[in-house]
């Protein structure tokens, strides 16, 4: 069975859902825990003393459109990922709606593992407050690959900060992925976590967007966007050589950094040279400026001969996250 099931809110009960013509004990078993998740999840939230706190915000949004009938919550029956359950948010009616999409196998670890899936609500229910109150972000994501990555850490430091909040002071046992979570966040290096789960140094994506967005505002002229990404492509190389004889983790942060780098740095540099009209070809261009001709150089290395030992070791420590 892979159809998602609408659940709709009753303003009679919280959390009253109607069972639809097709559905059977499997679906009435997952529509009941469902249920009982999201009153949970809503008793944590709004017995939070921090009514500012991110996910608090985000919770009165989704809570006030659900009773407004206009989001629902559904359940798929099709994983999400191989290594840990989990929750999207969809569009629907031609763009015009939203709701969370719970799997069947998050709802399945909510005995178990319930602080797990109260950290994944968090998340999606703040992509859900971009969708209703920040569209052009929510809908930026779905088309720029910077856009795309800040979405979606944006939201990994909310479900960071819930964590941090409410559920260690509530005493829940933590899963691997939420202690590393809380640990990069903690430390102030989300980058870390980025690297991870979405192949990005987010200390060099930082450092491009917001250059991308000086230029845009016409704080930096293009003589200046160069200038400043010379020197920053330079320390790049050289924090991110790397050696045999340093750990898996070291070497995978360090070439996903040079790669992830890359990508974004000529993103960057397609969109000024649009604009400028100046070169024709990368090779004129290189001439000019040989320092990103060795950055891409390099991730071309990596490509070509390290491929599958990133891909080995990101596996392995994903393995690690999986949970039972």
């Amino acid at each position: 069975m892979t159809h998602p099931i609408r659940l709709l809110l009753s303003l009679l009960l919280f959390l009253a859902f109607v069972i639809p013509a097709f559905a059977d004990d499997t679906d009435d078993a997952y529509i009941a825990r469902a249920k009982t998740i999201m009153n949970s999840y809503r008793e944590l939230i709004e017995g939070h003393p921090d009514k500012e706190a991110h996910f608090v915000a985000a919770w009165d949004v989704y809570s006030r459109d659900w009773a407004a009938d206009r989001t629902s919550v559904a359940i798929s029956y099709e994983s999400m990922s191989t290594w840990l359950p989990g929750a999207s948010l969809n569009t629907y009616d031609g763009g015009a709606r939203a709701n969370v999409v719970m799997t069947a196998d998050l709802i399945d670890l909510w005995e178990t593992h319930p602080s797990f899936v109260y950290a994944v609500l968090t998340h999606e229910i703040w992509h859900y407050r971009d969708f209703a109150t920040a569209y052009d972000h929510f809908r930026d994501a779905a088309t720029d690959p910077y856009e795309e990555v800040m979405y979606e850490m944006d939201a990994y430091y909310v479900e960071a900060m819930f964590i941090d909040r409410v559920i260690v002071p509530a005493g829940f046992e933590l899963s691997r992925f939420e202690d590393f979570l809380l640990r990069c966040y903690r430390s102030n290096s989300l980058w870390n976590f980025s690297n991870l789960f979405q192949q990005v140094d987010l200390r060099h994506l930082h450092h491009l967007y917001h250059l991308k967005g000086a230029w845009y505002r016409g704080d930096v002229d293009r003589a200046g966007v160069y200038e400043d990404l010379e020197a920053y492509t330079l320390k790049v190389l050289e924090e991110n050589e790397t050696s045999p004889d340093e750990s898996d983790w070291v070497r995978y942060s360090k070439m996903i950094a040079v790669k992830s780098y890359n990508r974004f740095l000529f993103l960057f540099i397609d969109t000024v040279e649009a604009r400028a009209g100046i070169y024709k070809t990368y090779d004129d261009f290189f001439v000019d400026y040989p320092v990103f001709a060795r950055v891409n150089e390099a991730t071309g290395e990596i490509e070509a001969r390290h491929l599958e030992e990133l891909n080995t070791i990101r596996d392995g420590i994903l393995a690690s996250f999986a949970l039972p």
